[in-house]
């Protein structure tokens, strides 16, 4: 993580700004930093999240070639494209609350990061992207934005070095969160909307919470311990 952030992460944000100013919206397109959803057609805007993709490619192919050369080892990071499908959910979700077009569309190129370390540690090494006005953080650990708080933490990024393109998305996690996130994802979240089912995920949180931090000289604490057995079986 170092590497990346070092000199106040200059060479990854130039990347980043790259591969954003790789695609814009025409001029006619509705402003989507201060539109709604009710103003755009979701076919059209599929339209342009294909050309979003297509764009970026030989940047985004820089972008990971940059973050392997870079991260360490005991750093997993992986990248997904947005489904047309989960798109469709989100902004069907989004347009009932009349929300801004880039809050629909803010994840579609989602990177997500799994760090060895704890949440304090992890806002430490996230401090340069703070003050940068072209980022918008949310912390999870200190203000959880959901409606329904199913125990789910960590820091998002959303980068804006265009205005006028799609936001990218950098989620972080700890290995504590990624223990509890690969269950929550693969069974809660594809399940059902069930209250119940977010009520079990956020007093699996709160369990986590109460793991005590092992012994200075002890080989492996617990939650690494568990991390490794999930990710042998990912």
């Amino acid at each position: 993580m170092e590497k990346i952030i070092d000199n106040n992460g200059i060479e990854l944000k130039k990347i980043i700004c790259d591969l954003q100013n790789s695609f814009s919206f025409p001029e006619n397109f509705p402003n989507i930093n201060k539109k709604t959803l009710k103003h755009y057609d979701f076919n059209e805007v599929c339209e342009y999240t294909i050309q979003f993709f297509e764009n970026i490619d030989d940047n985004l192919e820089i972008l990971i070639k940059y973050l392997k050369s870079n991260l360490s080892e005991d750093i997993k990071f992986t990248y997904r494209f947005k489904t047309e499908e989960s798109f469709k959910m989100k902004w069907e979700k989004y347009l009932i609350f009349e929300k801004k077009f880039y809050k629909a569309c803010n994840d579609l190129l989602g990177v997500r990061f799994i760090v060895k370390c704890n949440e304090r540690e992890l806002k430490e090494k996230l401090k340069i992207f703070y003050n940068d006005e072209n980022c918008k953080i949310i912390n999870f650990y200190e203000n959880n934005k959901k409606t329904n708080d199913d125990g789910y933490r960590g820091i998002h990024i959303y980068f804006r070095y265009n205005k006028n393109s799609f936001p990218i998305e950098f989620q972080f996690w700890t290995r504590k969160d990624a223990i509890l996130h690969f269950y929550t994802h693969e069974i809660i979240y594809k399940s059902t909307q069930d209250k119940e089912f977010w009520n079990y995920s956020k007093r699996l949180r709160e369990w986590l919470d109460t793991i005590p931090e092992s012994p200075a000289n002890l080989e492996i604490d617990y939650v690494n311990y568990l991390y490794d057995i999930f990710n042998k079986e990912k």
